[in-house]
């Protein structure tokens, strides 16, 4: 902070907010993916820590496919990003409305999205190479949770919202 500043002036620009091997996750990201979500559908404010969890989780997958020489084709890149920006357009109307929105031109726009599409590609693969040999039949998960005691079970409290449209018809 240079001494022009006092402490109350500070302001924050971005933090680290995990680190998977040699690769960070800002909260600009978190925040990034945050604002995408609510464009799609809404989502509550403290679902940026369910977005922080699938973050870090998709970079340990995006490590171990390195570590495992798994790759992804500049043309499958180029395909996610248009079926993205495609979508995003049909969200908001156009691409003058989604380049408004973002403050950038969709090149700008596909240009930030590339490392994030390579990580999410490159961790699908090594979800599916992980699990292609997981066979878990529904009788094998009923055993599994039948053999816990009960009382070691989480309690989860159940909410639930009820609303009635009453319309009285005309005669």
């Amino acid at each position: 902070c240079s001494p022009a500043f006092s402490q109350d002036d500070r302001i924050l620009v971005d933090q680290v907010a995990g680190i998977v091997g040699d690769k960070i996750i800002l909260q600009s990201d978190v925040e990034l993916q945050y604002q995408q979500m609510k464009l799609e559908n809404e989502v509550p404010e403290d679902f940026k820590c369910a977005i922080l969890d699938q973050m870090l989780a998709q970079k340990l997958l995006v490590e171990q496919a390195a570590l495992d020489s798994l790759t992804v084709g500049d043309d499958e890149i180029e395909s996610e990003l248009d079926r993205r920006i495609r979508y995003f357009v049909s969200m908001i109307g156009s691409e003058e409305k989604l380049e408004d929105y973002y403050g950038k031109s969709i090149i700008r726009i596909k240009d930030e999205f590339r490392t994030d599409i390579e990580d999410q590609l490159l961790s699908n693969k090594m979800r599916a190479k992980i699990l292609e040999n997981v066979k878990v039949t529904p009788a094998e998960v009923k055993n599994f949770y039948n053999s816990i005691p009960k009382d070691s079970l989480p309690y989860f409290n159940a909410e639930v919202e009820v609303g009635q449209i009453v319309m009285n018809p005309q005669v």
